[in-house]
């Protein structure tokens, strides 16, 4: 305290001097309308700028939570917009189709979405893997389809209770039905194992009318994908020697080196439609 006492009369004169000119200042401030005005207009531009700095720090941390938010809107749009494939028994009665997690008996979707992280992905290889962070747990299983906000992405070979492994489009194993959206034209999606922005469409008639810009979506037949999923743009079209075939090289629509989000289909009608495909057929003569 005597340390104190002696700072405060060695400097008296200081202290005195900036109390002075505080009174000073706020005695113009009070009194000049225009030094206000500029004082004012500095506050706010100082605190706009804090806010503004602090706001999009907040807004960078929930970052995760609002990509989240994006990703389960998403599942409620494509469930909803799956609903054109709805079966509707004879008397009944649906209340609210938009609803994709009515449990109402007279409602049901063929497919429906499961949000996923993409864990695990390759590109420069001949066969392309990729890995979800869901399982058997959340009800995913072989052969379902992957897709992400663009388009088709791959098919599901192995799951665990967590995890999922798929092969992606960049996988020489893969044959898709696809199809030419413009004119319905049945085509066979590959990858020949060579640059993972591009495919080629295989097993469209010469004679049909194919342009650089077309868009490829799934055929529907493939009891994988729904019809019309998005896969990808015509670039290149030529025909093959000695075939009556066209060799059409496409773009694909999902960006292969940078997935992140996406979502597992679930063909919710599959072990009715394989107990009917192994039924015996009539033959007819």
């Amino acid at each position: 305290m005597r340390y104190l006492l002696a700072f405060l009369k060695k400097y008296s004169f200081f202290f005195l001097f900036i109390l002075l000119e505080a009174i000073a200042f706020i005695w113009m401030m009070n009194g000049l309308n225009y030094q206000r005005s500029v004082m004012a207009n500095l506050s706010g531009s100082l605190s706009g700028a804090v806010y503004s700095v602090a706001n999009n720090i907040t807004d960078f941390a929930n970052l995760g939570r609002e990509n989240e938010k994006l990703v389960q809107e998403n599942v409620r749009l494509r469930n909803a917009l799956s609903h054109k494939k709805t079966y509707y028994p004879v008397d009944s009665v649906v209340y609210d189709t938009l609803n994709y997690t009515t449990r109402d008996s007279a409602f049901y979707s063929q497919f429906v979405y499961e949000p996923v992280n993409f864990i695990h992905n390759t590109v420069h290889k001949p066969n392309n893997y990729l890995m979800i962070d869901k399982g058997r747990k959340e009800g995913i299983g072989q052969d379902m389809g992957i897709v992400n906000g663009s388009g088709v992405v791959g098919i599901i070979t192995d799951v665990s209770n967590n995890f999922s492994w798929g092969m992606s489009m960049l996988n020489t194993n893969i044959k898709l039905s696809a199809k030419l959206k413009r004119n319905n034209q049945l085509g066979t999606v590959e990858w020949d194992g060579k640059e993972f922005r591009h495919g080629k469409l295989t097993d469209v008639p010469a004679h049909t009318n194919v342009k650089t810009g077309d868009t490829i979506v799934t055929s529907g037949y493939s009891q994988v994908f729904p019809e019309d999923i998005m896969i990808g743009f015509v670039d290149e079209v030529s025909v093959n020697e000695g075939t009556n075939l066209y060799a059409i090289r496409f773009r694909y629509a999902a960006d292969f080196n940078s997935l992140d989000y996406g979502y597992v289909i679930k063909n919710v009608m599959i072990k009715e439609i394989d107990s009917i495909s192994n039924i015996q057929k009539p033959v007819i003569n």
